[in-house]
């Protein structure tokens, strides 16, 4: 199985403790003590551990730093915002104990950590460093922490491949007829691009060892090198040449193919001893396994979101993957209404497409020796997936897409990469859902809220996907949507059809309607708070009405009497659309929208008027009378 390419080239993390640094936002700062000048701060500098693991396959350089490494020196130098410089570079003992002593000044420093894998000047090569800014004129950090990488650094570095195979055809004694293989040609290669590494690619011979004339147990062996390579990964491809025929008519097969990850760090020699190279010769690879697709957390834009593939890689000798992305017509189709496949070959009057130009592809590679890649999916579209592997000799069969379980999403790493979320089901779909809030706001939680149109993306997995709810549940606050105070109804199709639910893969858009006969009540500027609703009786007294009915947010075909009444209230004052208040000493105060008297007040036209009523009361639990009030809807239709 090839070597995840996930691995971290080599990498610690050094931490700065500020030991001594006081006064700080000073230039002219008073610092004692042992080896602190006037003006400057005490810093301890140490190398905190390492980490450099590696998956087994992958072959890697011949130092790999982790927590018990000891670098053979390590310097660290800056410059200040003021033209001043340091370097530091650490004893024996600060080697040992990985961690010295400076004195900085007060200034804005551009400080790096460089770790040498040689003790002198002359024989240091740089292999890991790290940068960092600190401002020592404000306040005083409690730590700094370098992370030490090669990322940075330029040094070339090396590769030396020594490898041993079977040859099925070897025959000493018809040597020169035989189809023995004779030659190799070797190369490194960009894992994202797939193309020779340039001055890396080489024709080396392949001869018989010493000792071993076999044809099933490894009798030939090769040496690749490669000097001045650029730090970084990359994918090492040999295809082995066998000749059959004299010298001079020389006929010259292709007979085999390995790959493997090859990492090179910087002035690093990266060395394989005696790599023994499995029966590859004229044989297609192995298929791979373990097919899985991911939802790659916020993702998802402008229609389209990102699926991250993986799989398993059991050959060493494949030149490359092929992919095949299946379209359904809908959901729990068993055939395919398109098939695009994705490799190598460029065919697209049978849906062939390279990977690496494909509309499809979002990043990685379908190259030998890689174990997974990204690919930008359409929401509102059905899809599968089936690998395989492939070279001249042949391609594996197929491998189809096993759904994920709970246990293979990933969490997101802070500052590095999104969460994982695998697709569970039979097939993989992702749903575009567009709620047009017609001139509402929609309120999710105190601090989440939306205008215009809110949009989400949904997983969809065989069962029916129920849309936003706009009004909360009993006892809760959100979600809540309204427009100018009227309550969210319903959702409605382009056809004005009302739908709650999307029980198919497809995008939807959908419009809120709302009841602009009901207002949701609200504090108004006056009041200190909302009056309870169990708090007010509002009622109505009228012909073509049942007397004494509860009138909020209600219908009536005439202009009633209406009576408000706040238990416990000192004062009551009630504004009906946009007419005068009206008050009352007391807890009651009756109006009278159709009559005369102390209790008349203006006739209603038809229409719906917002009711507000402010009461001066003492509530449950409080030590005093304060104004709250009570917004509601009653609408006149004549």
């Amino acid at each position: 199985m090839k070597g995840k390419l996930r691995n971290l080239l080599l990498a610690a993390t050094a931490v700065m403790l500020f030991a001594g640094c006081s006064n700080i936002g000073s230039n002219d700062a008073d610092v004692s003590g042992e080896g602190i000048r006037d003006g400057e701060c005490l810093l301890t500098v140490g190398v905190e551990g390492a980490t450099g693991a590696y998956n087994a396959r992958t072959i890697n350089p011949t130092t790999v730093y982790d927590n018990d490494s000891a670098f053979k020196r390590l310097v660290l130098t800056g410059d200040s915002a003021k033209g001043l410089t340091v370097e530091h570079v650490f004893t024996e003992a600060e080697l040992t104990a990985k961690q010295a002593e400076i004195s900085l000044a007060y200034d804005k420093w551009y400080l790096t950590l460089t770790a040498y894998d040689g003790e002198t000047v002359a024989s240091s090569v740089a292999v890991l460093s790290g940068n960092y800014f600190v401002d020592l004129t404000k306040a005083k950090p409690a730590s700094i922490q370098f992370t030490l990488t090669p990322n940075e650094l330029t040094t070339p570095g090396s590769v030396s491949f020594t490898g041993k195979l079977i040859d099925p055809a070897f025959n000493k004694t018809t040597d020169t007829d035989s189809m023995r293989i004779v030659k190799a040609k070797a190369a490194l290669y960009s894992i994202e691009k797939d193309t020779v590494i340039a001055g890396t690619a080489s024709t080396v011979n392949v001869t018989t060892i010493e000792g071993v004339e076999s044809n099933t147990v490894p009798s030939r062996t090769f040496t690749y090198t490669a000097s001045s390579v650029a730090p970084g990964r990359y994918i090492f491809k040999v295809t082995f040449i066998s000749v059959q025929g004299s010298e001079a008519s020389a006929t010259e097969t292709e007979m085999g193919y390995y790959s493997d990850v090859i990492v090179v760090a910087p002035g690093r020699a990266t060395t394989a001893t005696n790599v023994t190279i499995p029966d590859v010769i004229g044989k297609k690879p192995v298929k791979p396994t373990n097919l899985k697709v991911f939802y790659v957390d916020g993702s998802d834009s402008d229609g389209y979101y990102t699926a991250k593939v993986e799989w398993s890689d059991n050959s060493s000798n494949e030149e490359s993957f092929i992919l095949k992305v299946f379209e359904y017509d809908a959901w729990g189709d068993t055939d395919a209404s398109a098939t695009t496949i994705l490799g190598s070959e460029d065919d697209s009057a049978n849906n062939k497409y390279v990977f690496w130009t494909s509309s499809l592809r979002k990043s990685g590679t379908l190259g030998s020796s890689t174990d997974e890649c990204e690919l930008k999916l359409a929401a509102g579209k059905v899809y599968n997936f089936a690998i395989a592997a492939t070279n001249k000799f042949g391609t594996s069969d197929f491998e189809t897409r096993s759904p994920c379980v709970a246990t293979d999403d990933v969490a997101a790493v802070a500052g590095t990469s999104p969460a994982l979320y695998g697709f569970r089901a039979a097939q993989v779909a992702r749903v575009k859902i567009a709620y047009n809030l017609a001139g509402g706001k929609l309120e999710l939680s105190a601090t989440e809220s939306y205008e215009g149109t809110y949009v989400v993306y949904e997983t969809y997995t065989g069962s029916a996907i129920t849309l936003q709810a706009g009004n909360p549940a009993s006892g809760a606050t959100y979600p809540k949507l309204e427009r100018s105070h009227n309550p969210f109804v319903d959702w409605k199709d382009a056809a004005e059809n009302t739908v709650s639910t999307l029980d198919e893969v497809k995008n939807l858009s959908v419009v809120a309607s709302y009841n602009p006969k009901f207002i949701v009540s609200y504090v108004v500027e006056e009041s200190y708070g909302e009056l309870p609703a169990d708090a007010l009786t509002a009622e109505a007294d009228r012909n073509n009405t049942d007397n004494n009915t509860e009138c909020i947010n209600k219908t009536f075909h005439n202009n009633p009497k209406f009576t408000f009444t706040v238990t416990g209230a000192e004062e009551i004052k009630v504004i009906i659309g946009n007419n005068a208040p009206r008050a009352a000493t007391g807890n009651t105060i009756t109006l009278d929208t159709n009559g005369t008297g102390a209790n008349a007040m203006e006739t209603l036209d038809a229409g719906t008027y917002a009711v507000t009523v402010l009461a001066k009361v003492q509530l449950d639990g409080e030590t005093e009378a304060k104004w709250y009030s009570r917004v509601f809807a009653i609408t006149i239709e004549k």
